[in-house]
């Protein structure tokens, strides 16, 4: 068993993190070389974590603009609705207003002369 500990075999890497200085030293390589590994796989999957995070953020970006768009779409033709219904209303208004208007002015004229005569 002492053999394989020096050899930073499994039954090493199983021992408190702390091992004496002199195992330390005959254990470094392996262990190092190990850690690096393991770093390095990490690293890599973490990286395709991340990876995978920023497409789906940016898929969610790219459904949530959609969604904008698509409001905004609607948005704009409501409105764009509107506004012909408004114009079209308007339209209408300014024409009953005109007639009203020139109604009042031949309106005006004798109710003065009357308000005139009953005071």
């Amino acid at each position: 068993a002492r053999r394989e500990t020096s050899f930073g075999s499994t039954v090493q890497e199983k021992l408190p993190a702390d091992p004496e200085p002199e195992e330390e030293t005959e254990v470094m390589e392996p262990k190092e070389q190990q850690s690096q590994e393991q770093l390095s796989e990490q690293h890599h999957q973490q990286q395709q974590q991340q990876q995978l995070q920023q497409q789906q953020e940016h898929q969610q970006q790219q459904e949530q603009q959609q969604q904008r768009i698509d409001q905004q779409e609607e948005q704009q033709e409501e409105r764009r609705e509107e506004q012909q219904g408004e114009k079209h209303e308007e339209t209408l208004v300014e024409k009953q207003d005109e007639k009203r208007e020139g109604q009042r002015e031949d309106q005006e004229e004798p109710q003065q002369q009357q308000e005139e005569e009953e005071e």
